[in-house]
């Protein structure tokens, strides 16, 4: 974690047969990340396109082990949460403090879990970590 960023919850999902067959995964334990960060914006090199600079919340799959993670780059989303021309880090800790409550918060939880193909489309996340 930077002093950019502030990580909200891990939250443990069940290991499924891809996480079994993984040689490097099948022993750590996978969890949807949550983080509230800082974006300095800039050239986005996967769209080609320019992000604005923001505080977002990021969502993506990562494998805990002992001491460390592996997640995969480009997987994942991120919701811009407000325009900010340059880094304040007490509005980051509010909004690291409030978005447990933010819809976006289980928007994000949901679209990690369809991704990884954790659910079925339209199934209902019931908690929110």
């Amino acid at each position: 974690m930077s002093d950019r960023s502030i990580d909200v919850a891990d939250i443990p999902v069940e290991q499924n047969e891809a996480d079994r067959r993984d040689i490097v995964n099948k022993d750590r334990t996978p969890c949807i990340r949550l983080r509230v960060s800082y974006d300095e914006g800039g050239h986005n090199w996967y769209s080609g396109g320019k992000n604005p600079r923001c505080i977002k919340l990021v969502a993506s799959l990562i494998h805990k082990g002992d001491g460390c993670y592996s997640c995969v780059i480009g997987k994942g989303i991120a919701y811009m949460l407000e325009p900010a021309p340059r880094f304040n880090r007490k509005r980051l800790e509010l909004w690291a403090s409030k978005i447990k409550t933010d819809e976006r918060y289980l928007k994000a939880i949901a679209h990690v879990l369809q991704e990884e193909g954790r659910v079925r489309a339209g199934e209902a996340v019931a908690s929110n970590g």
